[in-house]
């Protein structure tokens, strides 16, 4: 009875630290985004970069793709997930009014206004 009454409260107490990080991490807009990347909680930022590599990767992808040359690159190797999270950030930051678009259309803004050739 005892193991299982300490199965239940742990699962319990597992379960009420693990919400509110999973509640943060819906990301549908700018303002989600721009709150997730510029918190001082390093899951948030952690999130918010896997997020911006997921998008960045996608896009440069399509880039890719549209050229048709496998060794065409638009951003370059050494752009560290950081760095990308502060482009990202610098573009939301200052287009404000675009805070309220979806999530992904700001990153792909984002690096098309620091990477032109990405958007050619």
């Amino acid at each position: 009875m005892r193991r299982l009454l300490a199965t239940a409260v742990s699962m319990a107490l597992l379960c009420s630290l693990t919400q509110p990080v999973s509640a943060q991490m819906r990301i549908a807009t700018g303002n989600n985004l721009f709150g997730l990347c510029t918190s001082s909680d390093n899951a948030a930022r952690s999130y918010c970069n896997g997020y911006i590599r997921g998008a960045s990767e996608f896009i440069v992808m399509q880039a890719t793709i549209r050229h048709r040359d496998p060794e065409y690159f638009c951003v370059r190797d050494t752009v560290t997930n950081d760095q990308m999270r502060d482009i990202v950030i610098k573009y939301v930051r200052e287009n404000p009014e675009q805070r309220d678009t979806f999530a992904f259309y700001l990153v792909q803004l984002a690096i098309y206004d620091e990477f032109p050739e990405c958007g050619k």
